[in-house]
């Protein structure tokens, strides 16, 4: 085997080794780093998560109520508007129970259950926005909440009840 044969099949593997470790691709993406990436996890509660690849800085704030009929964790109080959006979280939370509470298990470990109250810097869309236009959002949570509540990483509590 020549030099040239033995660069040119390493060079192979080290591509072949540089593609197949960028991590799977989620359920209709195209792959393209610069897109939005959301998937649904969990069944009950089912939550949405999501990387985007330029996070929105808004100041959410409010107490994580849980929604049986769409088993779905919203948003309420937020300014004292009632329940205000359905959350999309980031990459990363996961759904939690506990002692018959619904609620995410935040990237940290921590709990967030129905009735705390959280802070997050993030941002509202309308579900029909391109960002989430390849999910099947028709039996989910969004009757008439109106909007997606997309928040970054930085969920904390405020105040627990």
């Amino acid at each position: 085997m020549t030099r040239r044969t033995v660069c040119s099949c390493v060079g192979l593997a080290v591509l072949t080794l540089l593609i197949s470790g960028c991590g799977g691709i989620l359920a209709g993406e195209t792959g393209d780093p610069a897109l939005p990436r959301a998937r649904f996890i969990g069944a009950d509660p089912r939550i949405l998560v999501h990387v985007m690849p330029i996070e929105m800085q808004a100041s959410i704030s409010g107490e994580l109520e849980y929604s049986s009929a769409g088993k779905c964790l919203v948003i309420k109080n937020r300014y004292g508007a009632g329940v205000h959006g359905v959350l999309v979280w980031s990459d990363g939370v996961e759904p939690a129970v506990k002692d018959g509470k619904k609620g995410v298990r935040l990237a940290d470990g921590s709990l967030l259950l129905e009735g705390d109250h959280f802070m997050a810097s993030g941002g509202s869309v309308q579900p029909n926005a391109k960002e989430f236009a390849h999910l099947d959002m028709s039996n989910w949570c969004l009757q008439g909440s109106g909007s997606l509540i997309v928040l970054n990483s930085d969920v904390r509590h405020t105040k627990r009840t």
